[in-house]
């Protein structure tokens, strides 16, 4: 069985706890994020996003470049950023919608461009779609080359801490 609370129903009943102890009401907005055990935080994508990407996209993916499809970066390592840090405070298990709407492509990677109300300390939304062999995922950030996609791709993800 399920051993968590959703964490809108979590962040209600702490709202509410909040609320009845005079002990907090005086409390600011002032809640850091958590960086124990965390490498980045960004937005999981669900299975069936990861499947609508793969199956729109395969034919851009040369054979043998490594797939990853599962993510967009929000916050990398120890980097500050005010912004993205609130909202990952004040959103963290919430699912979340983006937009697909470009390609990147690169000789080091291929991502898609997302458009979304989710902030990211990128200087472009994006998830990285592949990569050739021993390449690396933040390649995708040095890509210049863009192009609209025919159709956007609907995804859907939960914002997340990921190890």
């Amino acid at each position: 069985p399920e051993t968590h609370m959703k964490a809108e129903l979590e962040r209600e009943v702490v709202n509410q706890l909040i609320a009845r102890s005079p002990k907090f009401s005086s409390m600011t907005e002032s809640v850091e994020l958590d960086r124990k055990g965390a490498n980045y935080w960004g937005v999981k994508l669900s299975s069936e996003s990861y499947d609508d990407l793969i199956s729109e996209l395969s034919a851009f993916i040369p054979n043998g470049w490594t797939i990853y499809a599962h993510h967009m970066t929000m916050l990398f390592g120890k980097t500050k950023n005010e912004t993205v840090e609130k909202y990952l405070v004040d959103h963290i298990g919430d699912t979340v919608d983006l937009t697909a709407v470009e390609l990147g492509v690169s000789p080091d990677a291929i991502a898609v461009k997302i458009v979304s109300s989710v902030p990211t300390d990128n200087k472009i939304s994006h998830v990285t779609i592949a990569t050739p062999p021993n390449g690396k995922p933040f390649k995708s950030n040095l890509i210049t080359n863009w192009s609209k996609l025919n159709n956007s791709i609907k995804l859907s993800g939960i914002v997340s801490a990921f190890r």
